[in-house]
């Protein structure tokens, strides 16, 4: 399995929405099959202009036009055209986070 689908396997659409400024209402996260809206972290708007779909792993913003999945979105947040970085900047963002173990009151 290569780093871009290892990323998009293991790293979920809204975790990356919210680590860039996105807001994924708690009502709706359990939504799998549907669009939830959501602030779009491309272009850092106000409103829910942006829907993502967890099923599909994709973002759709109808403000500024950007459609994508997770490596689609780490390339706009890193400004770079290389997938093979996202999907590793992806990877060690998140894969550490999974890795940390909770500690016990």
């Amino acid at each position: 399995m290569s780093l871009i689908e290892q990323a998009k396997a293991s790293v979920r659409i809204e975790q990356v929405v919210e680590l860039l400024g996105g807001e994924v209402r708690s009502s709706l996260r359990n939504a799998f099959d549907r669009w939830i809206p959501t602030r779009c972290p491309v272009h850092h708007d106000r409103n829910a202009s942006a829907a993502i779909h967890r099923r599909a792993g994709k973002l759709v913003c109808h403000a500024c036009g950007f459609r994508g999945d997770v490596v689609d979105l780490a390339m706009v947040h890193l400004n770079t055209t290389d997938h093979v970085a996202a999907a590793r900047w992806l990877l060690d963002r998140f894969s550490a986070a999974a890795n940390q173990t909770p500690i016990k009151p």
